[in-house]
């Protein structure tokens, strides 16, 4: 994915959508949640889903470099969505002339689509349960 900016191309992506601070070197963003519906053929159907997953990053460098922590990141996404990952797609985006990696989306892995699907419809119908609840009392 690239962007020309002053007449020359570079690699870096737009920055990710409500990439904000929680403090501790931890920073919030929406990842992308590829699912495949079809058990992963070429004509298969896939959906996009949009999680807002914390990201723990590590510092490198004299300049303000970061490396997100993968493992961390993996536990993070098992948590939230209920799914194991295998491997990430790091990408990049420039802040403040330095380029800051993030993860872009997430192909979830074919064995556990159903289970990433039930875990979004429980999340979806607790949240519903206390806005109601909410309402009541």
């Amino acid at each position: 994915m690239g962007q020309v900016f002053k007449k020359y191309w570079t690699n870096v992506s737009k920055k990710p959508k409500g990439f904000k601070f929680l403090g501790s070197n931890i920073y919030e963003y929406e990842v992308l949640f590829v699912v495949n519906l079809g058990g992963g053929s070429l004509d298969s159907e896939r959906k996009v889903f949009k999680e807002m997953i914390p990201t723990h990053y590590n510092y490198v460098g004299n300049h303000g470099e970061r490396e997100v922590e993968h493992e961390k990141f993996k536990q993070t996404v098992k948590k939230i969505t209920g799914t194991r990952l295998d491997d990430l797609n790091i990408e990049m985006f420039r802040r403040d002339g330095i380029l800051v990696p993030f993860v872009e989306y997430v192909d979830v892995p074919n064995d556990q689509t159903e289970q990433y699907l039930d875990f979004r419809n429980m999340r979806d119908r607790v949240k519903k349960i206390n806005q109601i609840k909410n309402k009541i009392c």
